[in-house]
């Protein structure tokens, strides 16, 4: 559960991640629970990915992998591919990263549980939109949305909705954008989405 409120207070307070997830794992330590200790190695690559240290993300996030592999967690392995490969994106490492996505996405096409693959997809789709063929980049939007809708995962639908914005900006329809980006970050803010919100926010000046 500490872990748990852990992930979810990075949109608001990164330190509370910090915290929570410290107490987790001295917990999951005392008592030998595998699953405490790979979800508290994830949160703290978490906090260091957000407060920009790359190495210790790195080896947060690699280190709750191979927990994860140890466990047989086949959602949060597919989560800790996905996280590796945002890292290395973000330093411009973009063979590493495609390669760490593409196993994401191939690794998580058999999930029973798949609530983890609506945001592979829009990570890789976003971020590397060459790496899809022209005439699949719907069908993975559209898939993408209906896991989000189907988990009620209200956060993701928010940046698909900012996707469909700079899809408008794209093809030069720019009032439409500016309004969908600015109900986006109307809904962001009153969610307490404020990590999210700052995208939105750079998005809509960098339009």
């Amino acid at each position: 559960a500490l872990n748990r409120i852990a992930m979810l207070s990075y949109e608001k307070n990164i330190d509370s991640t910090f915290s929570y997830t410290k107490q987790a794992r001295e917990i999951a330590n005392r008592l030998q629970y595998p699953q405490g200790k790979a979800d508290a190695l994830n949160n703290l690559g978490i906090f260091y990915d957000i407060k920009g240290d790359v190495q210790l993300a790195l080896r947060y996030y690699n280190e709750a992998y191979n927990s994860y592999i140890a466990i047989h967690d086949s959602s949060n392995i597919v989560q800790a591919l996905m996280n590796i490969g945002e890292v290395y994106q973000e330093i411009g490492k973009d063979e590493k990263a495609i390669a760490f996505y593409r196993n994401a996405l191939n690794f998580g096409r058999h999930l029973t549980r798949d609530s983890i693959m609506s945001l592979v997809i829009f990570n890789f789709l976003v971020k590397y939109p060459a790496e899809f063929p022209k005439d699949s980049v719907s069908w993975y939007f559209n898939k993408a949305r209906d896991i989000a809708e189907r988990h009620h995962d209200h956060r993701l639908l928010l940046v698909l909705d900012q996707i469909t914005a700079d899809n408008a900006f794209a093809a030069g329809n720019t009032q439409q954008g500016i309004a969908l980006l600015k109900q986006t970050i109307d809904k962001a803010i009153a969610s307490h989405l404020y990590y999210l919100s700052l995208d939105l926010i750079i998005d809509a000046a960098d339009h």
